[in-house]
């Protein structure tokens, strides 16, 4: 069954994902959503290599409808079902025997963060939900430990386990002086019979005296005045909270460099103790900040693609995530994070914002203000992109904010546009798949956005639904980007 929405049903669409986002936690359930999140970029990573293959595209619709529509209607384990089987849809013919037998099967470490004077990590590898399809064991897991600071093309080392049943727990123990301060990617295979399937990575964080300098940096934090309010102190508030989540061993949305914030977190507190009230983001890399006003969420993340030079102020592209999602959604979904590789390679500082339930979102002046204090920005090349919801919320800042946006991209959602002034000569390019629910939403805005003298470039793409139309389309968004410098 196919889900069917028209422009109407999207507003009660956008609060019932808000709803799944913001329930989860008290359900218990936060495990399932990370699960669900790791293996749609598992599909999305096998996709990118096939999505200009319309015969590829056509095979993955219906699973990849259904898991939409699973998602929608809060089932998150049927969603991670119908996620997995539009992945076996792009496994080849001698894999897929002993794909389609393991595609369920989970690895998940107890703990993602831990001291590096000694180390054991206790891990889990189970069936997520039984299938039908059985391998001969046992199974070899193969662990490839990479550096995630590094470019990633030498691993630092690699661990094989035998598998003789599931589900299994294995305990690895790392003695003093062998683990260094790092965060590390641990990428995972299934190896048996010469056919290997490979499962979402995982992010594994070590620190020196972990616990002592975690403790420190709270009570440092303490100490420093909560008014007047800073975008700098509410920044350290949000990334020591994480921290103390995932030194408890809780477990998170995605995938978090834990000894990266650890570390930028002490170098912050310096900043506050020194009264210096601008967050030092001079530094190439990601950050999660927080921009809030006072009835208004400005959490963000954020990545600068090089070292800063006030000479040379970036230009900014800001990411609207569709409904359900958050602030990580485009930098590690949406084509398996490929937004934020072209964002960096395009001169970009990529900022997504999160759209809460219960409060409204920071407008785009704003928090193009805030950024400004930390890092120099090119005020005449702000561009934006929406997805869904995104689509939606982006509209809305468009209108709100008349002449800040110089050009943007909306995907798989929208409305008619009701401010045309705001739209008068802005370069726009609005896409939607052809069996992509949100279509009408994009049709309505762009016949409405060209009525206000927009320059829109509409694209309807062939065998795309409405979770794969941003992996679609991506490459194309950044050719137009560069064609409207």
């Amino acid at each position: 069954m196919l889900l069917r929405l028209n422009s109407k049903s999207l507003a009660g669409l956008t609060l019932l994902c808000a709803l799944v986002t913001s329930a989860l936690p008290f359900l218990a359930a936060q495990e399932v959503r990370y699960q669900l999140g790791k293996q749609v970029i598992a599909f999305e990573s096998d996709f990118e290599r096939g999505y200009q293959d319309l015969t590829t595209r056509k095979k993955v619709i219906p699973s990849l409808q259904s898991a939409v529509q699973s998602f929608f209607q809060l089932s998150l384990s049927d969603a991670e079902k119908f996620v997995d089987a539009a992945r076996i849809e792009l496994i080849s013919p001698e894999e897929l025997d002993f794909a389609k037998a393991l595609i369920s099967m989970r690895l998940a470490p107890k703990s993602r963060w831990f001291d590096s004077s000694k180390v054991e990590i206790d891990w889990e590898l189970k069936k997520s939900y039984d299938v039908d399809d059985s391998v001969a064991m046992p199974v070899q897991l193969q662990l490839t430990w990479r550096d995630s600071s590094g470019d990633g093309s030498k691993p630092s080392f690699l661990t094989e386990h035998s598998i003789e049943s599931f589900p299994m727990e294995f305990r690895q123990t790392f003695q003093a002086g062998k683990v260094a301060e790092q965060d590390v990617r641990v990428e995972a295979k299934l190896v048996g019979n010469q056919k290997e399937l490979t499962m979402p990575w995982q992010m594994i964080s070590f620190s020196d005296d972990r616990d002592q300098r975690l403790l420190a940096a709270t009570e440092q934090l303490k100490a420093i005045p909560k008014e007047p309010r800073s975008n700098l102190r509410q920044s350290l508030e949000l990334n020591l909270k994480l921290l103390r989540d995932l030194a408890r061993g809780r477990v998170q949305e995605t995938d978090y460099p834990a000894h990266a914030i650890l570390v930028q977190s002490e170098r912050w507190l310096k900043q506050a103790q020194a009264n210096e009230p601008a967050i030092d983001l001079s530094r190439a890399g990601q950050y999660w900040l927080d921009f809030s006003k006072v009835g208004k969420s400005g959490v963000v993340r954020i990545q600068v693609p090089k070292d800063s030079d006030a000479s040379k102020p970036f230009k900014v592209l800001v990411a609207y995530h569709g409904a359900g999602g958050s602030e990580n959604m485009f930098f590690d979904s949406y084509g398996a994070g490929r937004l934020a590789t072209l964002a960096r390679e395009a001169g970009y500082v990529l900022v997504a914002p999160r759209q809460p339930l219960l409060s409204g979102i920071l407008p785009l002046q704003e928090l193009l203000d805030s950024l400004a204090e930390s890092l120099p920005i090119d005020r005449k090349r702000v561009d934006l992109i929406g997805h869904s919801m995104g689509a939606g919320q982006l509209i809305q800042q468009v209108e709100q904010n008349p002449g800040v946006a110089r050009s943007c991209a909306i995907l798989g959602g929208g409305r008619a546009i009701s401010k045309p002034a705001a739209w008068a000569k802005m370069p726009v390019f609005a896409a939607a798949g052809d069996v992509d629910f949100g279509k009408r939403g994009v049709l309505a805005f762009s016949e409405s956005a060209s009525q206000a003298g927009a320059v829109v470039d509409e694209r309807i793409y062939e065998n795309v639904e409405h979770l794969a139309i941003v992996q679609v389309s991506l490459t194309d968004i950044f050719d137009w980007f560069q064609k409207i410098e």
